[in-house]
Order: structure tokens, then C-alpha cells, then sequence
């Protein structure tokens, strides 16, 4: 259990943790007066943001396949709205430009 938990920061990381670093870095970020280094600095972070959710998502995937394989198809009904509510959970409902517009 211990090298599987091992293997798991080793590959996976400590999403959680470092995306709230990144967001409250970001928040202090924004509240300077824009500059191109500030501007950089910001693009390195939402960049480091996008990879995080990328392994959050892939963790989440193979923890559902996981249970999946274990409980085979036993309560597929369970398992399909389990997915269902996560891809709802991580939809983009709106997005806002710079001026503040939502779309």
C-alpha cells in the first residue's frame, strides 16, 4: 500500500495542493498592475494550472476504471452516473474575456 502510495505522488503529484498554490498565486498576481512580467508569469501559471487538471483528470479516470474492474459490471447504472456527474462537475459552463463579457 505504501509504494502504491509512493507511485501515485511519484506519477500523479499533489494536484490538489499545488493547484491551490497556483490559484492564490494567480490572485496575487492579478491584483498588481499588469506588466509584461506579470503577464508572463501568469501565462507560465495557467499553463501549470491546464497540466495539473490534465492529472487530476487522468487520476480520476483510472480510479473509476479501477472500481470499475474490481465491481466489473455489477452496478453499471452506479459507475454511469458517477462518470456522468464528474464530466458536469468539470464542464466549462461559461467563459469571460478580458473586458469581463461572459460567453
Amino acid at each position: 500500500m505504501e509504494n502504491i502510495s509512493l507511485w501515485r505522488k511519484a506519477t500523479f503529484g499533489e494536484f490538489t495542493k499545488e493547484m491551490c498554490e497556483c490559484r492564490k498565486k494567480m490572485h496575487d498576481l492579478m491584483k498588481k498592475e499588469l506588466s509584461e512580467e506579470i503577464i508572463e508569469k501568469m501565462r507560465a501559471l495557467d499553463k501549470r494550472m491546464d497540466e495539473l487538471e490534465r492529472r487530476e483528470e487522468m487520476y480520476w479516470h483510472q480510479r473509476s476504471m479501477q472500481s470499475w474492474l474490481k465491481d466489473r459490471d455489477k452496478n453499471y447504472k452506479f459507475f454511469h452516473a458517477e462518470t456522468m456527474q464528474w464530466r458536469y462537475r468539470n464542464a466549462i459552463k461559461s467563459i469571460k474575456d478580458e473586458a469581463g463579457n461572459l460567453f
